[in-house]
C-alpha cells in the first residue's frame, strides 16, 4: 500500500471561540480547541505529524488509515465541543514524500471545496417547555451552573469545565504542586516568565473577566485587544515541495509567534496590581495571535510582536518573515464580538497597505500596525470608518487624510515619541488640533496656528508644531503635503495620547 497525506482545518474558529461575550468561556474554546489539535490529533490520525497548530493538521499516513484518521479526528472535535467541527481531507502521495508539491496544492483545494460544502449549525426549533442557554442563547440548556445560577447547553459547559481546568493547573504549576506541562500554552508561559528572573508569578492569576483588565487600566475601564496575523504565509507555502520543510517552516512559524508574544509579556506587562495579570492570551498558534491587554500596555505590546518577528523567524527559518497587527481600544463592556471585527478589518487595511506600498518598491523590513480607539458603535467596519471619517476628497485640496495609519515599526516609533512630547502641552492645544482637523484645509490652519502660537510655553509649542513634521512644512498645521494630497499625524496623536505611558513610565 502507499502512502497519503491527510489535513485538517477547524471551522470557523473564531465563531466558536468568541460565540459569548464571557472571558471564561472564550479562553476555554480556545483551551480546548488547542489541546484537541496539538495533543489528541495526532495521535488519532496517526502516521507522521508534520505540523498540527493553528487550528491545523497535515499527517502522512498509510492509504489504509485514512478513513480511520479522517473519522477519529472528525468525532473528536464533535464530542469535545459539541458546536465545533474539523474538516479533513486527503490526497494520495505516489512517488514518496520527497517532491509533494503537486500533492499539498491538489490538498488546498480539496480543503476549500470540502468548507465550501460544509454547512453550518442549524438554529434549533423554538419551544415553550425549552430553555435556551443563558450564556450563548442559541442552543437548548441541559445543565446548571450553580456558582453563576445560568442554565447552559452543553457548549457552553464544555468551555467553561476546560478554562476551571487550566485554571487548576496554573495554580497548580504556580504552587508546585503539579509537574509543570510544557506542552500546554500557559505551563510553557509560566516557566518561560518564571526563567526571566523579575516577573511575578506567584500570587498572580489570569483576569476572570474583562472588568478586572479595565481596574488595572489607564485610562480605567480600557482594554486593548491586539490580533496579529502573517503576512503572505499562504505563498510561501506554495512555495515549499518537501515535507521535512514544510514541518520545519510551520514549527518555525508557530514558534516565533509564541516567542514574541512571550516577550512582549516579559517587556510591555509586568504586573503591578496583584492578583491579576494584565493581560490575557485568547488564540496563539501557527501565525495568528489574538490578545487583550491593559490599555496603556497594549501599542507597545502590538509593536513589539511586529518589530521581532523577522528577527525570530529569520534565526529560526533562515529568512526574515513579516507580521502585521491591529489594536483595538476600547471599554471593557463593548462587545467582545464587534470588537473582533473590527481588529480583524483593521488588520486586514493594514496588509493591504503593506503590499501596496511593497508594490511602489517601498523597502519594508516587516509587517504594519495599525489600530483604532472606539469611542461609540457608529462604526462597526474599520474601512466604513476611514471612508467616512478619515478620508475627504475636496474640490480645491485633492484629498484630506485625517490619519497617516496603518504605520510601518520605525514610523510608529517616531509616532509615540511625538505622542510623548505632546503629553507636555496642555490637553485644551491638543483638542483644538484635533478640531481643527475636521474643518477646510485653509481655516484649520488658521485655527491650529493660532492655538499652538498661543503658548507661551516654547516646548509645548514646538512639541506640537512637529507634528506637521519638518519647520519649511509647519506653515500647514495640522496638514503636511504628499504626492498632491494632505495627511495629517494630529488625530492619531489625540487618539493615543492618554493611552500611551509616558516617559517616566517607561
Amino acid at each position: 500500500m502507499g502512502r497519503a497525506l491527510v489535513a485538517f482545518d477547524t471551522d470557523h474558529i473564531k465563531a466558536y471561540v468568541f460565540g459569548t461575550s464571557k472571558l471564561k468561556e472564550i479562553r476555554g474554546a480556545s483551551a480546548l480547541l488547542d489541546r484537541l489539535n496539538r495533543e489528541e490529533m495526532p495521535g488519532l490520525a496517526g502516521g507522521t505529524t508534520i505540523y498540527a497548530n493553528g487550528g491545523a493538521g497535515l499527517f502522512e499516513v498509510e492509504e489504509e488509515q485514512v478513513s480511520h484518521a479522517l473519522d477519529s479526528v472528525t468525532q473528536a472535535y464533535q464530542l469535545s465541543t459539541r458546536t465545533g467541527s474539523i474538516t479533513g481531507t486527503s490526497v494520495a502521495l505516489p512517488g514518496g514524500s520527497a517532491n509533494v508539491q503537486a500533492a499539498l496544492a491538489l490538498l488546498r483545494h480539496q480543503m476549500r471545496a470540502g468548507k465550501d460544502r460544509s454547512t453550518g449549525p442549524t438554529s434549533p426549533l423554538t419551544h415553550p417547555l425549552l430553555h435556551f442557554c443563558d450564556s450563548c442563547g442559541t442552543e437548548y440548556a441541559e445543565s446548571t451552573d450553580a456558582a453563576e445560577g445560568e442554565m447552559l447547553c452543553a457548549s457552553c459547559a464544555a468551555k467553561r469545565s476546560e478554562d476551571e481546568r487550566v485554571r487548576n493547573e496554573i495554580g497548580g504549576w504556580i504552587s508546585g504542586q503539579m509537574p509543570l506541562n510544557r506542552s500546554r500554552l500557559w505551563g510553557r508561559l509560566i516557566d518561560d516568565l518564571r526563567r526571566q528572573g523579575d516577573y511575578p508569578i506567584g500570587g498572580y492569576e489570569r483576569p476572570p473577566d474583562f472588568n478586572a483588565l479595565g481596574r488595572i487600566s489607564s485610562p480605567a475601564n480600557y482594554m486593548g485587544l491586539i490580533y496579529a496575523d502573517g503576512d503572505g504565509m499562504g505563498k510561501v507555502i506554495e512555495g515549499i515541495s518537501d515535507l521535512d520543510e514544510l514541518r520545519r517552516f510551520a514549527d518555525a512559524v508557530d514558534t516565533a509567534v509564541y516567542q514574541v508574544t512571550q516577550e512582549a509579556i516579559a517587556t510591555h506587562l509586568i504586573p503591578h496590581n496583584p492578583p491579576h495579570w494584565p493581560f490575557d492570551v485568547l488564540l496563539l498558534g501557527g501565525d495568528d495571535l489574538v490578545m487583550v491587554t491593559r490599555a496603556q500596555s497594549a501599542i507597545e505590546v502590538a509593536l513589539h510582536i511586529v518589530e521581532r518577528f523577522p528577527a525570530i523567524t529569520q534565526e529560526l527559518w533562515g529568512t526574515a518573515l513579516s507580521l502585521s497587527a491591529s489594536v483595538v481600544l476600547a471599554h471593557v463592556n463593548y462587545p467582545i464580538g464587534s470588537l473582533l471585527s473590527l481588529a480583524e478589518s483593521c488588520l486586514k487595511t493594514a496588509k493591504q497597505q503593506q503590499s501596496r506600498r511593497r508594490l511602489q518598491g517601498e523597502s519594508l523590513t516587516g509587517g504594519l500596525l495599525n489600530f483604532l480607539v472606539v469611542t461609540s458603535s457608529n462604526h462597526l467596519d474599520y474601512r466604513e470608518y476611514y471612508n467616512e471619517v478619515l478620508m475627504e476628497r475636496t474640490a480645491t485640496d485633492g484629498t484630506l487624510y485625517r490619519t497617516q495609519r496603518p504605520y510601518s515599526v520605525d514610523e510608529m516609533h517616531a509616532l509615540l515619541a511625538r505622542i510623548r512630547s505632546a503629553q507636555q502641552a496642555p490637553r485644551t492645544k491638543v483638542e483644538q488640533l484635533r478640531q481643527a482637523v475636521f474643518k477646510s484645509r485653509k481655516q484649520g490652519t488658521i485655527d491650529a496656528m493660532m492655538a499652538v502660537l498661543r503658548l507661551r510655553n516654547k516646548g509645548h509649542r514646538n512639541a506640537l508644531l512637529e507634528l506637521a513634521g519638518p519647520r519649511e512644512q509647519q506653515l500647514y498645521l495640522p496638514w503636511v503635503k504628499k504626492d498632491g494630497d494632505w495627511v495629517t499625524q494630529v488625530l492619531d496623536v489625540a487618539e493615543l495620547i492618554d493611552f500611551v505611558p509616558g516617559e517616566a513610565a517607561i
